[in-house]
């Protein structure tokens, strides 16, 4: 039974896709759970969508300069340390080392660098242990049986359609191009009804309104999205 606040799992797709494929055969379930992960990361990967972006928290320790990241994050956007009222400005580990090339300086943590893809790089180095609020993008859940997909309820026709045109391909059955094209289309409108949720509560905000920019010398509205989508 789907649930009313994550949707079906990923067994419940794949079952209703094999009655609308008419194939119920265990090879055809195993085919379609064995692409979901790249079918979901298709879908993921297509658009910059809102629910990609999330809050978490780090923790850290007194003197250590390194601290790790949400295991889901792909790519960190803000970092504040509340207690302190800071916002970490993002660096280049190269600018840290060129500053202090002895990571001897310690005190209150004002900058930070990505070391690898894991762990950030904090200078100056704490001195006593603390949390970090964090706001980054993560990587949709790995989809095994019994899970649910990262993708919404309300967007998850996108993953029940991109299955079934999978399922369709690999039958070689006629239905596969225009049902495919219908996954296209659909996605299309995904996207433009994510955009108008960014630029609804979700919005991307003015550079300014994140402190991220002086009011005198200001980004339009415009810019940023270009900047956020790099297009």
């Amino acid at each position: 039974m789907p649930s009313e606040i994550y949707g079906m799992t990923i067994d419940e797709m794949i079952e209703d896709v094999q009655l609308a494929v008419g194939n119920d055969s265990s090879a055809l379930a195993t085919y379609l759970m064995n692409n979901a992960n790249f079918l979901q990361n298709e879908i993921c990967n297509a658009h910059d969508w809102s629910f990609l972006h999330t809050t978490g928290v780090v923790n850290y320790n007194a003197n250590v300069a390194t601290a790790t990241l949400p295991v889901d994050c792909i790519d960190v956007e803000d970092i504040v340390d509340a207690v302190n009222g800071v916002r970490i400005t993002r660096t280049e580990i190269r600018t840290i080392d060129q500053a202090d090339p002895a990571a001897e300086t310690k005190g209150t943590a004002l900058r930070y660098a990505r070391w690898g893809n894991t762990e950030i790089y904090l200078y100056p180095t704490p001195t006593e242990n603390g949390v970090l609020n964090i706001r980054y993008k993560r990587k949709p859940t790995y989809l095994v049986a019994g899970s649910y997909t990262t993708i919404p309820i309300e967007y998850q026709y996108l993953l029940g359609q991109r299955l079934f045109a999978a399922a369709l391909q690999r039958e070689t059955d006629d239905r596969f191009q225009s049902e495919y094209q219908l996954y296209r289309n659909m996605l299309i409108e995904a996207k433009r009804s994510d955009m108008i949720r960014l630029e609804g509560d979700d919005r991307i905000r003015w550079a300014d309104e994140e402190g991220k920019t002086s009011r005198n010398n200001p980004m339009t509205y415009e810019q940023v999205v270009r900047n956020w989508y790099a297009s």
